[in-house]
């Protein structure tokens, strides 16, 4: 099984696979839950921690996002809801406890309620819109890395792009 996130919250260890969700205890112990149950035989590729306490997780194709609350409640936000793509690769918290989110189409700003602000696509100014990784400036400016289009910035209503022709060594943008 290779493990395509790890976060660690209050001592357990979250790892998120191809098959499912896993978590570790502090001492060790594999943990089974209405959490690793509902992911079961889900691709989850990225996993984090707010400034809440809440996990959000990001799956590819089936749930879009998930948010595991302290309560232990499950909420979805997926297409449906607004989420630009339900190929969701990264996540990012941003200073405002808003979450972004990275997909194969582009970035959506999701609200601590669920609800989808806004997204940024190929209709907005992302012109190769696969979106691997996530990262917000001390500014608020969002850097987001793509597969194979550079690296965007992002700052208020204002996309510009960073290319192998302004000097990077690749246009595939993996981290930041």
């Amino acid at each position: 099984i290779t493990a395509n996130a790890v976060c660690e919250k209050d001592g357990f260890v979250y790892i998120g696979t191809d098959e499912g969700l896993y978590i570790i205890s502090p001492d060790g112990d594999i943990v089974s839950n209405e959490l690793t149950e509902f992911l079961s035989d889900t691709s989850i590729t990225d996993i984090i921690a707010d400034n809440k306490g809440n996990l959000w997780i990001a799956t590819y194709r089936r749930y879009g996002v998930v948010r595991y609350s302290k309560s232990r409640r499950i909420v979805t936000v997926n297409r449906s809801k607004g989420l630009i793509s339900n190929l969701v690769n990264c996540l990012c918290e941003l200073s405002s406890g808003k979450i972004a989110v990275g997909t194969e189409e582009g970035i959506s700003i999701i609200e601590y309620s669920g609800d989808v602000e806004s997204s940024i696509g190929y209709d907005n100014g992302l012109e190769s819109p696969n979106i691997s990784v996530i990262y917000e400036d001390t500014d608020g400016t969002l850097y987001a890395g793509s597969d194979g289009g550079g690296l965007y910035s992002v700052k208020d209503s204002d996309i510009s792009v960073y290319t192998e022709d302004d000097g990077l060594n690749s246009n595939v943008i993996t981290a930041i």
